[in-house]
């Protein structure tokens, strides 16, 4: 693990593997499909970015199962750093399959993604241009577009950006596990615009 970190960190990562994809098979302990290996480690080589993002673009190349990608890092016997990259970054690409023309519709798409990427969206914007198909970049970048209108804006889409608080809550009677499950009920109503965030 330690050397595929130093290998995935380093400035020559296509020419350091590109012929030697019994050693990646052998480090990351699976099979390696021939014809997706080189696609993707292009890919991660190309990315501007760290060992967990470019690891991260890889393992999806290689394999879009989120199960699969965590299996690997599990048998790597990675840190949690990765494979709570993997888990966020995973699913959010999955987002971008329900994604509809209705603009109201995308929009709680990308306030969702912020939701689960948290301070990885970086991470998540660099990631979801490196993995998606050409078919659907215009897509990426519309939705990225939409994520960076929802930062700039301050619109909320955690459940600390709500004006109502849990000790609110209390007054109307809610206790314990309710008033999680009332915070999330009222943040999802207002990422979709169906409730205005004021107390």
């Amino acid at each position: 693990y330690s050397e595929i970190k130093r290998i995935f960190s380093g400035k020559r990562l296509y020419d350091s593997l590109c012929s030697y994809r019994d050693i990646a098979e052998v480090s990351l302990k699976t099979e390696i499909d021939e014809d997706l290996y080189s696609v993707a480690l292009k890919k991660a080589a190309e990315c501007e970015g760290d060992f967990y993002l470019r690891f991260s673009i890889f393992l999806y190349a290689i394999n879009k199962s989120k199960s699969v990608a965590l299996k690997i890092a599990d048998k790597m016997r990675s840190e949690n750093r990765l494979r709570n990259l993997i888990t966020k970054l995973f699913d959010c690409i999955d987002c971008f399959y329900t994604l509809t023309g209705n603009g109201a519709d995308n929009r709680y798409i990308a306030k969702n993604i912020l939701m689960k990427v948290g301070d990885d969206y970086d991470y998540f914007k660099k990631f979801a241009f490196s993995v998606v198909s050409d078919k659907y970049k215009s897509t990426t970048a519309d939705l990225i577009v939409q994520c960076e209108d929802v930062l700039e804006k301050n619109e909320c889409y955690r459940i600390t950006m709500l004006a109502v608080k849990g000790s609110d809550l209390e007054i109307f009677g809610f206790s314990g596990k309710e008033i999680g499950a009332e915070l999330n009920k009222i943040l999802d109503l207002v990422m979709k615009g169906k409730l205005n965030n004021t107390a």
